[in-house]
């Protein structure tokens, strides 16, 4: 949690101030045939400036919202003004983290009653409205567990509330999840994954939208934060491809995760590209193809937690020293402790979960495989507990009571019963 901050490239750009937007929005318009979308990648990576004010002025003057959709992998290139091919995306490695076994049934089951809503699969709905559904259970189960410290906004970056929005364009639904107010990953949920240029044109969309989101939490705060990587997701309900975007270098850096396995057999396998649901095997290869993924979204959704922590810990200490205290003050004040103490618990959790995905796979099939599976279970039941441990451990002032976001917690059954 000490670790030095990266920030945001821009910081060795010009900076451009409020009263210039307008001047310097016209001339990137212009040089970008008239495309807002394009203009605003390009500002984005030329010039330091308040993304609030942007979107201000853009609410002010722009007669129609922002749509990053309409973005191809070109666009990105000429935006930079440099080689940025979209086609050879560097690697990074992703983990599953062990749900319990109980967690990921309830998922599935959540699954089936939308199934049976529908009246047939989720995966052959026409609609990405539908298709978003089949999902939803994935994040309503995980996301649920962080007691409102992961929240989700079904809309873009870009999105003006003054202007009607654009959930949905070209059969995609953009959402993104913030922790503690800080944005950490994006969704991307598309009605059939695409080939050749046309899923090279979806990464374009899913490149700017993180390019944006990076701005948001940069101008966000009460100081200019530190740069984090912001994780995506680009799924159909069936094909899940997760990346990395880290807007700390020039150009920014765009990541295919690759997952590591380890067979039944004891060897060693990566997936390269999507995890994919096996939707032609039987009811039981289904699932045991859907849990990686549910569990490699529980890891990324984790890093999203430990890492808005780690920018509310850097803000903490940056008031500290704005109003006169020293960095000895800072490491004996109690808000600084529980942040850490919160962050060590999350760390651990996360490591715990890990491992416990590991040890569940690991090894080939002997008379000890049910004691290392009910081994692994224990402590994935272990490090999901644990989330709420980091939660009871933060600040007291960020300490959502349970009841504010939920019904249940008043539920009076004899009254409810005379309803």
């Amino acid at each position: 949690m000490d670790g030095k901050p990266k920030w945001r490239r821009t910081r060795s750009l010009p900076h451009l101030h409020a009263s210039d937007i307008d001047a310097v929005f016209k001339a990137m318009l212009t040089e970008s045939d008239d495309s807002p979308e394009r203009a605003v990648v390009a500002l984005m990576n030329k010039y330091n400036f308040s993304f609030p004010m942007l979107l201000l002025y853009l609410e002010d003057n722009l007669e129609r919202q922002i749509n990053f959709s309409i973005l191809t992998s070109r666009d990105i290139e000429t935006c930079l003004n440099q080689p940025f091919n979209l086609r050879y995306l560097s690697q990074f490695q992703v983990h599953r983290a062990r749900l319990p076994t109980s967690v990921f049934k309830d998922i599935i089951s959540d699954m089936d009653l939308l199934m049976r809503q529908f009246a047939g699969p989720m995966w052959l709905s026409t609609y990405v409205e539908e298709r978003a559904r089949s999902i939803a259970p994935i994040f309503n189960r995980i996301a649920g567990q962080f007691n409102s410290h992961i929240a989700n906004s079904l809309e873009s970056v870009m999105t003006s509330f003054l202007k009607e929005g654009i959930v949905k364009d070209r059969d995609r639904l953009v959402s993104r999840f913030k922790a503690f107010g800080i944005i950490v990953l994006v969704v991307i949920e598309i009605r059939t994954m695409p080939i050749g240029d046309a899923y090279y044109d979806c990464l374009a969309h899913l490149f700017a939208e993180c390019d944006a989101c990076d701005c948001e939490n940069l101008y966000s705060g009460i100081f200019h934060r530190p740069s984090i990587p912001i994780h995506a997701i680009l799924t159909d309900g069936q094909q899940f491809v997760f990346f990395r975007f880290d807007a700390s270098t020039q150009p920014p850096v765009l990541q295919q995760g690759t997952l590591r396995s380890v067979s039944p057999a004891g060897l060693s396998s990566t997936y390269d590209g999507s995890l994919d649901v096996m939707l032609h095997l039987d009811r039981i290869g289904y699932l045991c193809s859907f849990r990686p993924i549910c569990e490699t979204v529980f890891y990324i959704v984790q890093l999203g937690f430990l890492r808005g922590m780690q920018l509310h810990y850097f803000q903490h200490m940056m008031i500290t020293l704005r109003d006169g205290g020293t960095m000895a003050d800072f490491r004996k004040d109690r808000e600084r402790n529980a942040w850490r103490d919160a962050d060590d618990v999350a760390r651990d959790a996360l490591d715990l979960g890990v491992q416990a995905a590991v040890e569940a796979r690991g090894g080939g099939e002997d008379a000890d495989e049910d004691a290392r599976v009910a081994a692994a279970n224990d402590k994935a039941r272990r490090a999901w507990d644990m989330i709420q441990e980091s939660i009871d451990a933060l600040p007291a002032n960020y300490k959502k009571p349970e009841r504010k976001y939920s019904i249940m917690c008043d539920w009076d059954e004899r009254r409810v019963d005379r309803a």
